[in-house]
């Protein structure tokens, strides 16, 4: 079962890709990108063109996205 969080989050990137994200008062390192992909959103709805990561690090998996025209990163959803 996940739990969604949907709140701001830093992260380090690699290029385009994230490398770390600050979670719980510490830097945890991003062991693998499962899947990735891009949300264009309800343009009639003025919602913002997203990236999605999907990512496993030492302490879990986690659903995280970009706000591309902000560069916002927002920890969307934990994952058991």
């Amino acid at each position: 079962m996940s739990k969604i969080l949907k709140r701001p989050i830093f992260v380090r990137m690699k290029g385009d890709l994230p490398q770390s994200i600050f979670f719980r008062g510490k830097w945890l390192w991003v062991e693998e990108i499962m899947e990735q992909w891009r949300e264009t959103g309800r343009w009639w709805e003025n919602e913002v063109e997203r990236d999605f990561f999907l990512i496993q690090t030492g302490v879990g998996g986690f659903l995280l996205y970009r706000e591309n025209s902000t560069y916002k990163w927002v920890l969307y959803k934990a994952l058991d």
